[in-house]
């Protein structure tokens, strides 16, 4: 359960797969293009946006880093017989570090909901997002890195395999825990066009709401949300929408178990329930609770992912 306070208010402004020749190339051009940016905006940007910038290049090294260690851990983990053990780790290194680099710009992206006061803007975020997730857990997984394709929309996840030419469409069990949280707030009211717009089951309140006796702006569980529908809602809405890609960028830990999973395929329940559900445990929710653990008593924003959901929220500097 994550949440957004509404005081104090931050001021914000407006099988076997060889590595191909073309991932190469395109690694090398972003990884070069990428450092030249970052190179050149820390030496010109006058000291107080430097500061600024400074958390940009944190959360992309954290969101490219993440990508790569995740993608890497779980290319080891599957095992796959006849491969290089190395060039099997580069290519899901690679993978991982594309994609993570994709879901950086998805996150940042939910900054134009704000700053454009139109749900417009969430979609496309999404799409990007969901994409690099794609490459991280095609990495994972030892597939090539464009194999493969997810993207989440409400209750449930799209799968696109290129190679198969197959689609699949499964629910999304988190939603029922979400839409039920959202519920208990008795002053939300669900938001259809939200919803539609933003690909989360939407609710708004026509004022700030209390969860166990504190008071909040918006909150998010995951693939549902609730924000204080006034002024400021573009702000609270940009905010819990990073908060689900949070959750999304956390899904990769699935991939860990697929080799316990894979002993299983030949299950009649298990061929059922992967058909039509897609077990999306909240691994987000457990790391969220033990970074607030560690940093208890300290600021709202010493939690790493507050600081990172109103950090692309807010587009400003965010004090820790």
């Amino acid at each position: 359960m994550t949440g957004l306070p509404p005081l104090p208010m931050i001021q914000f402004s407006g099988g076997h797969f060889p590595i191909t020749k073309c991932e190469k190339v395109i690694s090398k051009r972003v990884l070069l293009l990428l450092w030249f940016q970052f190179s050149s905006l820390l030496t010109t940007l006058p000291a107080h946006a430097r500061i600024v910038v400074g958390q940009d290049t944190q959360l992309f090294l954290y969101n490219a880093g993440f990508g790569c260690f995740s993608a890497g851990i779980g290319s080891i983990i599957s095992k796959q017989p006849h491969t290089s053990f190395k060039k099997r780790l580069l290519k899901s290194c690679m993978a991982g570090l594309l994609g993570g680099s994709l879901e950086y710009a998805g996150k940042k992206a939910n900054y134009l909901i704000n700053a454009n006061n139109n749900l417009a803007y969430a979609l496309p975020a999404r799409l990007v997002n969901n994409a690099g997730y794609s490459m991280v857990e095609n990495g994972a997984l030892g597939r090539p890195i464009f194999s493969h394709w997810c993207f989440y929309y409400n209750f449930i996840r799209f799968d696109y395999s290129v190679p198969e030419n197959s689609f699949k469409a499964r629910l999304l069990p988190w939603t029922i825990y979400g839409y039920a949280f959202c519920k208990q707030i008795s002053s939300a009211t669900f938001d259809l066009n939200g919803t539609l717009l933003t690909g989360d089951l939407a609710f708004k309140s026509h004022g700030f709401f209390y969860i166990g006796g504190e008071v909040y702006a918006g909150e998010n569980y995951g693939h549902a949300f609730v924000y204080t529908d006034d002024y400021n809602k573009y702000h609270y809405i940009a905010h819990e929408l990073t908060h689900e890609f949070q959750f999304h960028d956390l899904q990769v830990c699935n991939t860990f178990f697929e080799p316990l999973w894979h002993n299983r395929t030949k299950t009649r329940i298990y061929k059922l329930l992967d058909k039509y559900v897609y077990a999306d445990f909240s691994y987000f929710l457990l790391a969220y609770n033990i970074n607030s653990q560690l940093n208890y008593g300290q600021s709202y924003y010493s939690n790493f992912f507050e600081f990172e959901a109103e950090r692309f929220a807010s587009n400003a500097y965010v004090p820790r």
